[in-house]
């Protein structure tokens, strides 16, 4: 498996394929690494949080359903915090467990195939998609 640094920008680079995601930066701080994204719309700021809870991640702010409607088109700056310590079988820990909900959103979301999601999932021993 690549090092930590090299996981964190690949996810930052999947991040970047989310419809209404900017990638603004990333950086690794002690036990943890930390991606700033802006993000716009409803449904992706839905996706996002839905990903932080599956992967058990912080999101800043978390917002609530109705302050999320009243964005409109308005884009808001989001910051994802992750542990990066080995948990389970996942040897970056919450970071990597990031990364697989990433994969299977991008997935689902036909921004990837299943060819190309399973092969990022079998490296980071995520379940596989379904063609």
């Amino acid at each position: 498996m690549h090092n930590l640094p090299k996981t964190l920008d690949q996810i930052c680079d999947f991040f970047a394929h989310v419809p209404g995601v900017e990638v603004l930066g990333s950086s690794l701080e002690e036990d943890r690494a930390l991606i700033e994204l802006l993000v716009t719309g409803e449904s992706t700021i839905l996706a996002l949080q839905h990903m932080t809870m599956g992967a058990n991640v912080a999101l800043q702010p978390w917002l609530r359903h109705a302050d999320i409607g009243s964005l409109g088109s308005q884009a808001i700056k989001q910051t994802f915090s992750a542990r990066t310590s080995r948990r389970d079988h996942f040897k970056f820990g919450e970071l990597q467990m990031l990364g697989v909900w990433l994969v299977w959103y991008l997935h689902k979301v036909r921004v990837l195939t299943a060819d190309a999601a399973n092969v990022q999932l079998h490296f980071w021993q995520g379940a596989r998609v379904d063609g």
